[in-house]
């Protein structure tokens, strides 16, 4: 066995070579913590105290917390009491903080009874990002997820939109057929009323020409026309008064043709609040794929632009002469106590 010599002073001394390997073999390393990126993520290195073993904690910086660490590692370790971290002023850090603010600056990591240092510096994190470059990033990110997905999510948009106009029309479709029968009748005895009003009007004419000119004078029957032209605009006056309406034949017209039509609803069962619901969002649903397929939406080039618009053209023609869109919705019925 070789024989190792240290010199003293003035002295030589052999010393076996088994001691010097036997004190260095006592002196072991101080356990430390430490935060390494590992492609792009923050790999915590903390050292566990019942099996005097360093453990790896991966976390996420935006969606896990300081609360997950802690309790990351208490499950890890079950003989740990009591865990903290503490920022470099000595305060602790809240348990809903963050990684990201976490590793902000320099902290510690205290495990029952032993402090662990954690230095940062070495991590060349990235430096906060402004609110404007963030939000220029998320419109960036935003255009190219369109330009990617654009035809898949127009399709799919449009499918949804279709089975939905089908299932509204499937839904309209039993109150067409009423609707119909209801607003025939309630055409046709509005048109009678309108005759019969001109008829009476004609009459009124022929009595008062009776009058004046083979049975009495002008002389006699020019007091009767005035009081009978002033009792005529008396009428009008009354029925604005009632109404709140003017007293104009489109309107009183409009106004006949609601209360026969609710008349004759109300005896079919007819539900008119509900087919105003779903034929309000019938136009909305429509109006929406018109939207959809509209050139400037879908970024389409000039030169194919005009081809879209005739075909939108022609289908906004088709839905305007399509029976489930011919009936507008319905305005609430006219109240009784209104009526002359």
């Amino acid at each position: 066995m070789p024989i190792h010599h240290v010199w003293g002073r003035g002295a030589l001394f052999f010393r076996p070579p088994y001691q010097f390997i036997r004190r260095f073999s006592l002196q072991s390393a101080e356990p430390t913590a430490q935060v390494v990126l590992t492609n792009g993520l923050p790999r915590f290195y903390i050292p566990l105290p019942s099996r005097k073993e360093t453990c790896i904690f991966t976390m996420r910086p935006l969606s896990n917390t300081v609360g997950d660490l802690i309790e990351a590692i208490q499950k890890e370790d079950k003989g740990i009491d009591r865990i903290a971290l503490l920022s470099s002023d000595g305060l602790r850090i809240a348990k809903a903080n963050s990684i990201e603010l976490l590793l902000s600056s320099n902290f510690t990591i205290e495990i029952n009874d032993q402090k662990y240092s954690v230095d940062i510096s070495s991590l060349d994190l990235p430096k906060d990002v402004s609110s404007s470059e963030l939000n220029h990033i998320r419109t960036l990110i935003g255009q190219l997820n369109c330009a990617l997905n654009a035809d898949d999510v127009y399709a799919e948009r449009e499918r949804e939109l279709r089975r939905r106009i089908e299932d509204i029309t499937a839904k309209l479709e039993p109150f067409e057929q009423v609707s119909v029968l209801s607003l025939a009748i309630a055409a046709e005895r509005t048109r009678r009323l309108t005759w019969i009003g001109l008829g009476a009007m004609g009459l009124q004419f022929g009595l008062l020409a009776r009058l004046t000119w083979w049975e009495y004078s002008w002389d006699i029957m020019e007091p009767v026309t005035y009081f009978v032209g002033y009792g005529t605009t008396m009428a009008m006056y009354a029925y604005y008064v009632v109404t709140r309406q003017d007293y104009s034949f489109p309107q009183v017209f409009d106004r006949e043709y609601l209360k026969i039509f609710y008349k004759k609803a109300s005896e079919k069962g007819f539900d008119v609040e509900r087919y105003n619901q779903l034929s309000d969002k019938l136009a909305a649903l429509r109006s929406d794929l018109r939207r959809l397929r509209d050139p400037l939406y879908l970024r389409l080039p000039l030169q194919q632009t005009g081809l879209l618009v005739k075909e939108d053209v022609k289908e906004s023609l088709e839905t305007d002469c399509s029976p489930s869109s011919s009936a507008a919705p319905f305005t609430s019925p006219p109240s009784d106590k209104h009526l002359t």
